[in-house]
């Protein structure tokens, strides 16, 4: 079969907006694919190919089925044919979906809220998806660039119309956004006395509401002065950063990252050189994180006390995380940069136990070989209700050639947690209830018995009768000692509950419900502050 007739007919292809018309002067043989005539097959019968998308897959797949079988075929000019289909389809595709999204301009324009970028969480980048379906400037550009174009032309002509109709409407979405980013930015504002880290993020909220604005109204004037007065202000932020957060210009070069060297580096007097990509295991190994704000701003809840937690990832798989408290008084809390260990120079004498332990743990559970880490450091607030990603790092971990040091250093902290472990102070002391507390969870626990209860709540929380307001139980938890039939002890979390008597001027012993938690404690520590 001479396939010369194809190449010449592939540029002179007609497509249709349903089916593709593949045409040929040959003929071959007619095979059954997947339920359907393929696309391959009505090419070589010179019929029409209308499986959309799919039947085009068919036929790649077809031409390279049957490559070196068919003596009589040409791959290239197979190809050529699939090519042309293929970016005609795309074609109508887009002429497609931009007619429609035209059309519906008015409606993809008023379910924006720009007032969502700044009162829920990831409000910004949800405005950013929701703009993408109103995309005038891209419907546009398509338009003026096919109104000559043979098939498309008058798609084009009628968006445009579609595009001339919604002005008004666009312009009143456009003026929502100036209120809604004016509205936010005289907040922003307020925040400049009290923290560069909200300032920030509140002026590129700002932009994001003000950007999406100029999106639907680019003339707007309003719009565009704001605008200017933001990137100022970010700009200002800036120049205060390096008078008041950077410690160094390394510390400037890499904010929001973290650094790992195997020995330790003081902040404002780092040598670039030390810093590692790669380490072996066994190896000290030594974290710096450098900020964008002092550690207290980045809680996103100004004056409270900082948790800041150090995770260790491999891909999406968490390897080991742990945390520390940074209190308003202490001097870290002001400063941009901390610095902390992952394996600690010496085990017996870890600079944050807890820590080290936990990493070092998580170190030592790796499969021999190389790994890529990523170390992210995370600072918020104790309940977790607020905070942010302060710094972040990855590099090298190789324990190819063995692990027995890092499984040695594990083994030291975690006896050295044991020794330290304690039961935690009382919120409330009731010797009688703690008795009925150590009474209900020795019956309860399968021969484990209890040694110590410790009320963990500072007072008690009451059920009352929706309709009468009649005391029903009260309730509280509880940390219980416990000594296991293996002889090691622990501590575990207990819910507790005492239905109430006599309307409540008496209440019933107490039964515990399921533990929650537990950590291993020497059972020789239990009654040791």
């Amino acid at each position: 079969m001479n396939h010369s007739g194809v190449v010449r007919l592939a540029g002179k292809l007609s497509f249709g907006v349903a089916s593709v018309l593949l045409l040929t002067a040959g003929r071959g043989p007619w095979k059954q694919v997947d339920g359907y005539m393929s696309c391959y097959q009505d090419y070589l019968a010179g019929k029409y190919c209308s499986y959309g998308e799919t039947g085009l897959d068919v036929f790649e797949a077809e031409i390279e089925k049957e490559k070196g079988t068919d003596t009589k075929q040409d791959p290239a000019e197979y190809l050529a044919v699939l090519k042309a289909a293929r970016a005609k389809a795309k074609e109508e595709r887009m002429a497609r979906s931009v007619d429609s999204a035209s059309s519906q301009l008015t409606y993809f324009v008023d379910k924006l809220n720009p007032n969502d970028c700044v009162t829920l969480p990831g409000g910004c980048a949800r405005l950013k998806e929701s703009l993408k379906e109103a995309d005038v400037a891209g419907m546009r550009q398509w338009a003026d660039a096919n109104l000559n174009h043979p098939q498309n032309g008058r798609t084009a002509k009628r968006v445009l119309q579609n595009l001339e109709e919604a002005k008004p409407s666009l312009k009143q979405a456009a003026d929502r956004f100036y209120t809604s980013a004016d509205e936010h930015f005289s907040r922003v504002k307020t925040f400049r006395a009290t923290s560069l880290l909200l300032t920030d993020n509140g002026c590129r909220e700002v932009l994001v509401i003000v950007e999406g604005g100029l999106s639907l109204s680019p003339g707007h004037e309003k719009l565009s002065k704001l605008e200017k007065t933001a990137r100022a202000l970010l700009a200002d932020i800036e120049k205060q950063r390096d008078a008041t957060v950077y410690s160094s210009p390394f510390h400037r070069e890499n904010a929001e990252k973290v650094r790992v060297s195997t020995e330790y580096q003081e902040p404002k007097e780092e040598d670039a050189a030390a810093f590692k990509s790669a380490v072996k295991a066994g190896e000290p190994l030594f974290g710096n994180a450098y900020f964008k704000a002092p550690i207290g701003e980045l809680t996103m809840s100004l004056g409270v006390t900082a948790n800041v937690s150090v995770l260790l990832k491999e891909d999406d798989k968490e390897v080991a995380g742990g945390a520390w408290v940074v209190e308003p008084s202490d001097a870290e809390f002001k400063q941009g940069f901390t610095t902390f260990e992952i394996f600690p120079l010496d085990p017996k004498e870890p600079s944050s136990l807890y820590l080290a332990n936990n990493l070092v743990k998580g170190l030592a559970s790796l499969d021999p070989g190389k790994h890529t880490l990523t170390v992210k450091v995370n600072v918020h607030t104790e309940d977790a209700s607020s905070g942010s990603t302060g710094a972040t790092g990855t590099f090298e971990y190789d324990n190819s050639t063995g692990n027995e040091k890092v499984e040695a250093a594990s083994r030291i902290l975690a006896d050295l947690v044991l020794d330290a472990s304690r039961m935690p102070s009382p919120e409330m002391k009731d010797a009688g209830l703690e008795k009925q507390v150590v009474a209900t969870v020795s019956k309860n626990d399968f021969g484990d018995k209890a040694l110590r209860a410790v009320i963990t709540d500072g007072e008690f929380t009451y059920t009352r009768n929706d309709l009468t307001g009649i005391l029903i139980s009260r309730s509280f938890r509880a940390s219980v000692a416990v000594k296991r039939k293996d002889g090691r002890c622990e501590v575990r979390n207990y819910p507790v509950e005492q239905q109430a008597l006599a309307g409540g001027k008496k209440f019933a012993p107490a039964t515990a419900g399921f533990h929650t938690g537990e950590y291993a404690i020497r059972c020789e520590n239990i009654n040791k502050k």
